[in-house]
């Protein structure tokens, strides 16, 4: 239930950030990622890196460092518990490229890793 609630937040979240921006319009979608990545990052969110941007196969692979929830990675169980997170870019991702993405995680704080690594694709 928090992953499908955060997949719309972070819909909701992108949309209203670009309404409230005019000089993106025309922008290519990398463009305006990048310039909404730094802005939540000055939130506090941590650094949000898209090291991976494919729209013609629908493929993306995020990388998150010194995310704002790692205090509730430290006992990770047997499922991921950054349930928000994961929504939260799922939607703020499938959003911006126009895309439907599923999010899957690749690696994981909680597993005592530095950092947090997805590959999305593409839902068909």
């Amino acid at each position: 239930m928090v992953y499908r609630m955060s997949k719309t937040y972070g819909e909701l979240l992108i949309k209203n950030y670009f309404d409230r921006i005019p000089h993106v319009n025309g922008m290519t979608p990398e463009n305006k990622l990048e310039i909404f990545l730094d802005d939540i990052k000055n939130q506090g969110w941590g650094t949000i890196k898209i090291t991976e941007l494919d729209l013609y196969n629908g493929e993306v692979d995020v990388l998150l460092e010194n995310q704002a929830f790692n205090e509730y990675c430290d006992d990770p169980g047997e499922m991921p518990q950054c349930h928000f997170i994961r929504g939260a870019l799922e939607g703020i991702l499938s959003a911006a490229t126009g895309q439907d993405l599923g999010i899957k995680e690749s690696k994981c704080i909680g597993d005592k890793r530095e950092s947090c690594y997805w590959r999305m694709e593409r839902n068909e």
